[in-house]
C-alpha cells in the first residue's frame, strides 16, 4: 500500500492569488502599480494557461522586480506547470524576502507533500499557521499531512506485526477518512 501524494487542497487557491501577500485585496501591486499584468496573469493560470502566466508575470517582474504577488502568482504558474523544482525555489525566496507571509509556506507545503515528503509539508504548514492563525486552508493541509504520517506510521508498524489487530483497525479508520492509493 501507498500513501496518496496528492493530498493537500492545491497550491493557491484563485482567492489566494488574486489577494495580496500582506493580506489585503489585490487593488495594487506591492510597488503600487495598478494590477492589470497579476490579474491577467491570474485568469490565465485560473484558464489552465500556467505557461502564458509566467510569460506575463516575467514581462511585469522585469519592470516590478519587488512585486511579491508576481514572485508569488510565478512560482504558483510553475507549479501548476510542473516545474516543482523552480517552484519551490521560488516559493523558498519569497519566504526569505517577507517571511511573515504564510501562503508560500502553504504552497510549499503543498508541493512537500505532493512528492510524500510529509515531514517537510508538516513543517512549512507549522510556520503557516502560526503567522497566520486564521488561516484555515493551512490548518485542513496541516491536518491532513497529519493523517498521512499517522497513515505512514500505521503502516510499518503492521508491517513488523501483521497479526495486531488494533494496527489493523486504526489502519482501517485511517483508510476511512482518506483512503490508500497508488503513488503515481
Amino acid at each position: 500500500m501507498q500513501l496518496p501524494r496528492s493530498l493537500l487542497t492545491r497550491f493557491a487557491l484563485p482567492a489566494l492569488v488574486l489577494t495580496s501577500l500582506a493580506g489585503s485585496p489585490a487593488v495594487a501591486a506591492v510597488d503600487g502599480t495598478t494590477p492589470s499584468a497579476l490579474d491577467s496573469a491570474n485568469r490565465s493560470i485560473d484558464a489552465g494557461d500556467p505557461k502564458g502566466a509566467i510569460d506575463l508575470l516575467d514581462i511585469h517582474l522585469a519592470a516590478h522586480p519587488d512585486d511579491r504577488d508576481a514572485k508569488f502568482a510565478r512560482a504558483v504558474a510553475l507549479s501548476r506547470l510542473g516545474k516543482t523544482d523552480e517552484a519551490i525555489e521560488g516559493f523558498i525566496k519569497l519566504i526569505k524576502e517577507a517571511p511573515q507571509f504564510a501562503e508560500p509556506y502553504n504552497n510549499l507545503a503543498a508541493i512537500y507533500a505532493d512528492r510524500g515528503e510529509f515531514g517537510k509539508a508538516r513543517a512549512a504548514l507549522e510556520i503557516a499557521v502560526a503567522r497566520s492563525p486564521g488561516y484555515q486552508v493551512a490548518w485542513a493541509n496541516l491536518g491532513d499531512v497529519q493523517l498521512a504520517l499517522a497513515q505512514q506510521a500505521y503502516l510499518n508498524a503492521a508491517s513488523l506485526n501483521k497479526g495486531d489487530a488494533a494496527i489493523r483497525t486504526r489502519l482501517k479508520l485511517l483508510e476511512s477518512i482518506r483512503p490508500l492509493q497508488p503513488a503515481r
